[in-house]
């Protein structure tokens, strides 16, 4: 009897933790769109040198996120993540029209990321 109460606690403590790592990532991801958002409005307003500025913080903020989205985020998504920052930047740094395609194209990859965390039968079954 206690090893079958043991098992159900370690299952209700791995799924504590899934739902708490499900909401630590919403939390990080939210602050990275907050990032993207602001850098698309003022690159609407046509100051991509601070929109470049924005941008670069939210790199930053993502490569020292390193230690948690090595061991819990797929390594193709990250590298994926990483390739749309650099997009982004590289074409607000160069003045390039298509910058609002490209935050558009970072903010999909990163509401990607977060989806993909969320619990749900498909990631069960």
């Amino acid at each position: 009897m206690k090893k079958m109460y043991a098992g159900i606690l370690i299952l209700a403590l791995m799924l504590c933790a899934a739902v708490y790592n499900v909401h630590y990532l919403d939390a990080k991801m939210e602050l990275l769109l907050q990032y993207v958002d602001t850098a698309q409005e003022l690159a609407e307003r046509g100051e991509n040198d601070s929109a470049a500025d924005i941008l670069s913080e939210a790199i930053s903020y993502w490569d020292g996120m390193d230690s948690y989205t090595h061991v819990f985020i797929r390594h193709s998504e990250i590298d994926s993540a990483f390739d749309a920052f650099y997009d982004c930047l590289g074409s607000l740094q160069s003045g390039d029209e298509g910058c609002g395609a490209a935050l558009d194209k970072l903010r999909a990859h990163l509401l990607g990321i977060a989806t993909m965390e969320h619990l749900g039968l498909g990631s069960i079954f």
